[in-house]
């Protein structure tokens, strides 16, 4: 296995999606309808995104995975498959001018977003595979491989916000319109938003968390890349859990129905702390070791 030896299935698939991500932002810009006052397309076009990163991610990750090769093989093509479906379900409903998610107004669109949570889910547990099976093949670069250990591990939290974002509201129970579960908490979806990421300004918002601990895949690695030189293995430890409390942070801020762009003074230093501490003693910590880099065997290839 080369240095930068890539996964030929999960990099097509990340491809594939830039490009659906170029071709849907061509549409958000010159189509004007709108849903739940956003771009008709703009869904689509964020998942697309979404799907691309975590591709790239996996495939860079998966050639690295030398335990159990037929369940990393079977893993990575179930994610691959399930979020197809996903991303054309999502896409379809764009298409149709309705909402995808949360939409229970009828037998078929009950259907769509059925199918979405589950095949989501088979995403999530497949990702869990990878990661043991990850966690549990030998490296070269250890400080690297925790790196990617805890972003996955963190992903896999955020993934996890999103299943309290499907349960039916108070306000959805009393007066069923339709729509069983909301992304925001203190406030309907569709209210006024950051521009693009469209996360609610008056209220709670759990895509806030969602987000930032889904891409902890490429923010942990990326920020372990830069320092790769001033950490230890017990450097990124300090960085890991340091975001895994932040997304804890920023889900007990979306739950209270605070929105991110108005936090309370607690929740403020809760997440400056979170971030600022583990990185100055990760740094403090001192650079890596001989072991740190030769302290297992390389996977073959």
């Amino acid at each position: 296995m080369t240095r930068f030896a890539l996964d030929r299935l999960q990099f097509a698939f990340a491809v594939v999606n830039a490009i659906a991500a170029v071709v849907t932002a061509f549409l958000v810009v010159i189509d004007d309808r709108t849903i739940l006052g956003e771009p008709l397309w703009m869904k689509p076009f964020k998942f697309f995104i979404s799907a691309a990163l975590l591709s790239l991610s996996l495939s860079y990750l998966v050639p690295r995975i030398s335990k159990a090769p037929r369940t990393t093989r079977i893993a990575s093509i179930t994610i691959v498959v399930c979020l197809t479906v996903e991303l054309v379900l999502i896409t379809s409903a764009a298409a149709a001018e309705t909402t995808s998610h949360f939409n229970v107004s009828s037998p078929a669109a009950t259907a769509v977003w059925s199918a979405m949570a589950w095949f989501i889910t088979v995403v999530w547990f497949a990702t869990m595979v990878l990661t043991v099976m990850f966690i549990r093949s030998p490296g070269v670069d250890q400080v690297m491989k925790r790196a990617f250990t805890w972003g996955l591990v963190v992903s896999i939290a955020g993934m996890g916000v999103a299943f309290l974002m499907t349960g039916p509201t108070a306000e959805q129970l009393a007066d069923f319109q339709g729509v069983a579960g909301a992304h925001t908490v203190g406030s309907e979806d569709g209210g006024p938003g950051i521009p693009l990421f469209g996360w609610s300004t008056v209220a709670g918002d759990l895509r806030v968390p969602h987000f930032v601990g889904l891409h902890a895949l490429q923010l942990i690695p990326l920020a372990v890349f830069f320092l790769r030189t001033k950490i230890s293995v017990t450097g990124v430890d300090f960085i890991g859990v340091g975001y895994l409390i932040v997304v804890g942070l920023l889900t007990a801020q979306a739950l209270a129905g605070q929105s991110v762009v108005a936090p309370s003074p607690a929740f403020a230093l809760g997440i400056i702390a979170a971030i600022a501490v583990p990185l100055t003693a990760a740094v403090i910590r001192g650079p890596r070791s001989e072991t740190d880099v030769d302290s297992e065997r390389p996977a073959p290839s």
